[in-house]
């Protein structure tokens, strides 16, 4: 009989978490897509939101949907809001935004349990619940790739894009 100490049993019980983490992230993360900007889908213009649905995922296969727009690549601001329902625990939905470099992940929105409510007395206070900011120096095309994994639940959602200052010129300094 082989005795462990504690120092082996906390490194195969680190190795087990290992395990499963991988095999959950294989599982859930989206996968890379075809967001070339000339095939993706509709251009985003700030302020101008627009609809979209997505069936539920029973194959895990994801289903998606894509937009696109224009980044001056000058640090400003550029936000992509989201309003997804159903409002409920809906980890596996999302989006990513992609850019001039192929297959890098320039930013990503995933579901924020009441961003859409005021902690306090629970009044909406705005109507997004995933957003995520772009700024970098980067010009060009950019595709907002938005995903739903869940298996079970499809999702309507809107999609918005925000166009803010540089942060220098919201700072004052340059």
């Amino acid at each position: 009989m082989t005795l462990l100490t504690g120092r082996h049993i906390a490194h195969r019980w680190l190795a087990g978490l290992a395990g499963v983490a991988a095999a959950v992230a294989l599982t859930a993360a989206p996968a890379f897509a075809d967001t070339n900007a000339a095939t993706a889908g509709p251009a985003l213009t700030p302020d101008r939101p627009l609809s979209g649905h997505l069936e539920a995922s029973p194959d895990r296969q994801g289903r998606f949907a894509y937009y696109t727009f224009d980044y001056p690549g000058d640090r400003s601001v550029y936000t992509v809001n989201l309003k997804v329902t159903p409002d409920r625990t809906m980890d596996l939905v999302g989006f990513r935004v992609y850019g001039p470099e192929p297959d890098r992940v320039y930013a990503q929105g995933g579901w924020q349990p009441g961003l859409d409510k005021h902690s306090d007395d629970d009044v909406p206070t705005t109507r997004w619940n995933v957003s995520a900011n772009l700024i970098n120096l980067t010009p060009g095309t950019y595709v907002v790739q938005v995903f739903d994994w869940e298996p079970k639940i499809p999702i309507d959602y809107q999609i918005d894009l925000q166009h803010g200052d540089r942060p220098s010129e919201v700072s004052g300094h340059e």
